[in-house]
């Protein structure tokens, strides 16, 4: 996880995580929440105008993709198979 000088979590990460706890349960649940993580993005960029953590968490989203984790909704021959929450944990955790 990156931090802000004072230690203390960046907004893109705050933001991923607050949507990551929406989608509690048993990491079974079968919505994918790549899209409205992907939101908090252009929330960032365009409301906000806070180019840096959109950024962050795009390349975070791309990031996991290309290691090949899908939810099941996405997943192709081989992928690794991952419920909503744990694929938000796994967004989360590249962030930083």
């Amino acid at each position: 996880m990156t931090t802000t000088e004072l230690g203390a979590p960046t907004r893109a990460e705050v933001c991923v995580v607050a949507v990551a706890e929406c989608f509690r349960g048993d990491g079974e649940i079968l919505a994918n929440p790549i899209g409205t993580i992907a939101s908090l993005a252009l929330l960032l960029r365009h409301s906000l105008k806070q180019a840096e953590p959109a950024l962050a968490i795009e390349k975070a989203i791309y990031r996991v993709l290309a290691e090949g984790a899908r939810t099941r909704d996405i997943a192709r021959p081989g992928d690794t198979v991952l419920g909503t929450r744990a694929m938000a944990e796994r967004i989360v955790a590249a962030l930083g």
